[in-house]
């Protein structure tokens, strides 16, 4: 089947937003466009000098050429400033999305269809501490409906602090999140009585358990003024932060939850 290799779907990343500090979560499983899930743990949640960032849904398509996480990891070295890498992303981004999607349509207008049309194709967390103050900023990259017309592409952003993050806690998500969705439109008291990294660990094991194309270990990462610490982190990941990020204490366990 062509596409066969294009990494798109199952991914579940979600943060807990204070003023002050993000802890984000994230689960290990890729998925391929036929069910076929990766044999290696993927790396979701990548530093930068002053945060992260982590995508969710199309994320690598190998007929194309298309890398979400390469192309955000060359803006987020050569533009410092936050909003410049948002601009940066935004533009980045769209061709060669719009270049896989169209390719995906044309193959199977099903595949586009059932997976893409009217939904975010890619999704991308960033994570940033300014001034001892923490931001969150996700951009939804939204394809059109249509199986005929021309692919068009538009950004749905949400920021916190902003309208969808008015409280002093919040929880941003990208990717698979319907479990999550329903603990936190419900308030769940766990989500209050939880440690942040208890809080965004319960919500990405309840994709887990729940989603076949979410799957553990779970990396977790927290950042303040004071630290930018990994709670827990999958060796395979540990090489590509060294420098970055404090790794896990030696008595931290990484849990797989995997169900």
């Amino acid at each position: 089947m062509a596409y066969a290799q294009t990494a798109i779907h199952g991914t579940a990343v979600v943060a807990r937003w204070s003023p002050s500090e993000i802890t984000v979560a994230a689960d290990s499983l890729g998925t391929y466009l036929d069910g076929t899930t990766a044999s290696e743990s993927f790396c979701k949640i990548r530093l930068t000098h002053n945060g992260f960032f982590a995508c969710a849904q199309m994320v690598v398509d190998s007929e194309t050429g298309f890398d979400a996480y390469a192309i955000i990891t060359e803006i987020t070295r050569m533009k410092p400033a936050t909003a410049d890498r948002l601009s940066a992303i935004e533009h980045a981004v769209k061709q060669p999305l719009l270049n896989a999607l169209t390719g995906i349509r044309r193959t199977s207008p099903a595949t586009y269809t059932r997976m893409y049309a009217g939904k975010p194709a890619l999704s991308v967390m960033l994570g940033v501490i300014e001034d001892g103050r923490a931001f969150v900023y996700l951009r939804g990259f939204v394809a059109s409906q249509s199986i005929v017309d021309p692919i068009e592409i538009t950004v749905e952003a949400i920021n916190c602090p902003g309208a969808n993050c008015a409280e002093n806690v919040a929880f941003p998500r990208i990717g698979q999140a319907d479990m999550m969705n329903n603990f936190i439109s419900k308030k769940h008291p766990r989500l209050k009585s939880l440690p942040p990294e208890d809080a965004v660990r319960f919500l990405v094991t309840s994709e887990i358990v729940t989603h076949p194309g979410v799957g553990g270990p779970i990396d977790i990462l927290k950042l303040s003024q004071q630290e930018t610490r990994w709670i827990q982190l999958k060796p395979e990941c540990q090489k590509t932060q060294d420098g970055i990020a404090d790794k896990p204490k030696p008595t931290s366990k990484t849990k797989k939850p995997r169900l």
